[in-house]
């Protein structure tokens, strides 16, 4: 059975600003991905693995994640997992389709029911400052897209997902429900909407806002693609940011961010094997 090894490196360029704190945060990373993919009758069975090697020498340290560091890595993604009709995956990973989990390690799987797919996750949730794994909050959760072609260049992808994420003792837990769609105009242009609401101080609550996102995404440059992204987030009354990293919870705040992105390895480095005979 053939296998391809796909490996990326992008060059990315982010400044941005937020409403509680003065000026602005510059940061200078290089991103780092590979994905072999082995295809089987019940699907195209993965590994990957992703990495951001962040530098931080246009910001002074009191502008960094980690003050007394030039320079961090951070281990975005290690999971193996099969793409089919039953889609799975397990380790550290975005869940797909799950727009709002921001790093999971656990395991997803799902059943597609094209154009759709709908299916459930669950682990925890890493420290979001250093990226290390961490039992100080546990998630799971029911998601549900659709992926609608109009047929005249423009993808329309709503998601909804519904989740609990709570402390292993469980003395605090927060329901959440998120909603966002985009719209894919030709592969040049993505333009994305999304809210998500809470469950206020108890799991059965009353529901808040809790975050409100906009974003642009611009390829027409090519290599070079640029983004755009504003967000408003709330002070949730259930706050897990003490719990899992130590820091402090934060009030509502306005975040806007551009960012520019460069391959440094052109199109990607593709490597095929045969396996097998």
């Amino acid at each position: 059975l053939p296998m391809s090894t796909r490996a990326t490196a992008t060059l990315r360029q982010q400044v941005w600003a937020i409403s509680t704190a003065p000026g602005a945060f510059v940061r200078t990373s290089v991103d780092l991905g590979v994905r072999s993919v082995l295809p089987t009758p019940a699907g195209d069975v993965f590994g990957s693995a992703a990495a951001r090697v962040t530098g931080d020498l246009l910001s002074p340290p009191t502008k960094r994640n980690r003050p007394g560091d030039a320079a961090e890595l951070y281990v975005w993604n290690a999971s193996v997992g099969i793409d089919g009709p039953v889609t799975a995956e397990i380790g550290r990973f975005r869940p797909r389709m799950a727009r709002g989990v921001s790093l999971l390690d656990g395991l997803q799987a799902g059943v597609r029911i094209d154009p759709g797919e709908i299916g459930v996750y669950g682990g925890t949730i890493p420290d979001l400052l250093t990226i290390y794994p961490t039992l100080a909050a546990l998630t799971g959760g029911a998601y549900f897209g659709i992926d609608l072609d109009t047929g005249v260049g423009v993808l329309v992808l709503p998601r909804v997902r519904a989740s609990v994420v709570s402390s292993p003792d469980l003395a605090r837990q927060r329901a959440e429900l998120d909603a966002t769609t985009e719209v894919v105009w030709n592969g040049v242009m993505t333009l994305g909407a999304g809210a998500r609401v809470d469950s206020g101080k108890a799991l059965l609550g009353a529901p808040s806002l809790d975050d409100v996102e906009l974003e642009a995404d611009v390829t027409g440059l090519a290599p070079l693609r640029l983004s755009a992204d504003y967000r408003y987030q709330s002070g949730p009354a259930v706050d897990f940011d003490g719990v899992i990293d130590g820091i402090n919870p934060e009030p509502p705040a306005h975040h806007t961010s551009l960012s520019a992105h460069y391959p440094l390895l052109g199109d990607a480095l593709e490597v095929g094997g045969v396996v097998g005979g």
